[in-house]
């Protein structure tokens, strides 16, 4: 899992102790790793160590020292803004790094952005431009979308 925004409010309060509470009930797969991306001058043990005081603020009870351990262990981190040169390859380099240890397995990426609505378009072509994120069907129009979602959901039927 990739989250952009990985140093700001909705990364703190709730996607942390979200990913403990999962973490706790045993249904990540050992294999699941984090890497959080964001503009911040952050170390990866200090966007750990963050992390760590989020998931005992914000979590939804006592955070047990095993799970969340465990999930501190699997979080990575890249420095990565579009003032900073090359974001994406850093992204790139830091996804095959974590996709050769033998604790996580990336081959599944999820990208979650966490970041202002604003910034969703930049961050989307620059994974596609890197060739991180592809679409594999043709592109819709907005009218065949809304047409999709209303046969698929049975809304404005």
């Amino acid at each position: 899992m990739v989250i952009f925004g990985a140093a700001g409010d909705l990364t703190k309060r709730k996607l942390i102790p979200a990913l403990y509470n999962v973490a706790k009930g045993n249904l990540l797969s050992r294999e699941f790793a984090v890497i959080g991306v964001a503009a911040a001058d952050l170390s990866e043990e200090t966007f750990r160590s963050r992390c760590g005081a989020d998931m005992a603020e914000y979590a939804t009870g006592d955070v047990d020292p095993r799970s969340g351990g465990w999930l501190e262990r699997h979080l990575h981190y890249v420095r990565a803004h579009s003032r900073i040169p090359k974001p994406t390859s850093r992204l790139r380099r830091c996804l095959e790094e974590v996709d050769r240890r033998p604790t996580a397995r990336v081959g599944n990426v999820v990208f979650y952005l966490a970041t202002a609505p604003g910034a969703f378009g930049e961050i989307v072509c620059n994974l596609g431009e890197a060739g991180l994120a592809q679409e594999r069907d043709a592109p819709l129009s907005a009218r065949d979308r809304r047409e999709t979602f209303r046969a698929r959901s049975g809304f404005g039927a």
